[in-house]
C-alpha cells in the first residue's frame, strides 16, 4: 500500500472466512505508542479495508470505512484504555465479528 505509515512491528491473521486481520505497531519500553489493527477481506479480486481500529487523534477508536475507503463512522473506545489493551480488544473484535463487519460492508457497496 503506497503511502501506508511503517510500523516497528508488524503481523497478518486469518479469519475463519480468510480475510486478513493486520496488526501494526510501534512499541517504547513494552508500550504501545501508536496502532492500527484493520479487518481486510478479499472481494473483487483485492483487498479492501473494512473496519480499522487506531490510535490516530490520541484516543483508542474504531473506524467504519466505505467501498473508497474512507472513513463513514468512528466509534470512540474508552479514553481510560491503554494502546497496549486497546490492540488486544482491537483484535478480539474484529476476529470475533469480521463475518458481520463483512456483510455490512457489502450492503454499502455502490
Amino acid at each position: 500500500m503506497a503511502g501506508r505509515k511503517q510500523y516497528a512491528r508488524e503481523y497478518l491473521k486469518r479469519t475463519e472466512d480468510g480475510d486478513t486481520i493486520r496488526v501494526a505497531f510501534d512499541l517504547d519500553r513494552g508500550r504501545v505508542t501508536d496502532f492500527t489493527v484493520q479487518l481486510e477481506c478479499w472481494i473483487d479480486e483485492r483487498w479492501r479495508p473494512v473496519a480499522r481500529y487506531d490510535s490516530a487523534h490520541g484516543q483508542a477508536h474504531r473506524d467504519t470505512l466505505d467501498w473508497a475507503g474512507r472513513v463513514i463512522e468512528k466509534r470512540w473506545l474508552s479514553a481510560d484504555l491503554s494502546f497496549n489493551r486497546a490492540v488486544v480488544f482491537a483484535e478480539q473484535d474484529l476476529l470475533a465479528r469480521a463475518a458481520t463487519y463483512r456483510i455490512d460492508f457489502m450492503r454499502r457497496r455502490r
